[in-house]
């Protein structure tokens, strides 16, 4: 889609910039090459923190541990509707039981974590679909 064109001063020098967006990229040209710019929403900068892209998120989204822990118990069982905010797993570190919510609503896909399995922070506990 064609944003139009823009005209920016840098340094004191006016420049003519034209601008196209286009899934979540922007292009700008002026009297050089033409340059791209990912753009990136909080959401979708966390999500690349995390290591789970935009897209994996919205078609399948895996809970990870928040921490190095034991797991001690699930709440949940593979292709079981959940909501947001509902416990799926418990995990134990430092002696206190944390209990990890869905993010949203989906149905649980599978369960890679078993119980009395020890887990390293980042590890996959449960993928919702």
């Amino acid at each position: 889609m064609d944003i139009g064109t823009w005209s920016v001063i840098i340094a004191g020098r006016s420049y003519t910039i034209k601008v196209k967006r286009s899934d979540g990229a922007m292009s700008m040209c002026g009297r050089g090459p033409e340059v791209t710019v990912q753009l990136a929403t909080e959401r979708s900068r966390l999500l690349a923190l995390a290591g789970t892209s935009a897209a994996q998120a919205e078609h399948g989204t895996s809970i990870v541990a928040p921490m190095p822990a034991l797991v001690v118990r699930l709440e949940v069982a593979p292709g079981q509707d959940v909501v947001a905010g509902q416990g799926l797993i418990v995990l134990e570190a430092m002696k206190m039981e944390n209990e990890i919510r869905a993010p949203r609503a989906g149905k649980v896909a599978t369960i890679p974590a078993r119980v009395g399995s020890p887990v390293e922070k980042g590890e996959v506990l449960v993928i919702l679909e």
